[in-house]
């Protein structure tokens, strides 16, 4: 895991194995089970089954609703197209979105 981490310290990210995209993983090339299992305990979704961009989006998201600070304009038009495409998300997604009051229209 080191090493990955030290891959990707100049990135600003950590090398760590991309189960849906089936990624060189640790060791180059090897998954390792326990490394996985880790991960998931730390935070469920730190390999989530939809884009990174939505995850990322999410995550900005987050403070301004618990501090109840007004959304970027940036968030909010990411608000409304998740109103509108609440039936297509993910079950997860929309239980994500429900913690930062959003909920289906």
């Amino acid at each position: 895991m080191t090493q990955g981490v030290e891959q990707g310290a100049g990135e600003g990210r950590v090398g760590v194995p991309d189960r849906r995209q089936g990624g060189p993983g640790l060791c180059g090339g090897c998954q390792e089970e326990a490394a996985l299992h880790a991960l998931d305990a730390i935070d469920p979704w730190w390999n989530p089954p939809w884009p990174y961009h939505w995850h990322r989006t999410y995550h900005q998201a987050q403070p301004c609703h618990h501090t109840g600070q007004p959304y970027p304009p940036r968030i909010t038009t990411w608000i409304q197209t998740q109103h509108r495409n609440w039936p297509r998300l993910h079950p997860h997604q929309q239980r994500l979105l429900t913690t930062i009051g959003v909920f289906p229209s």
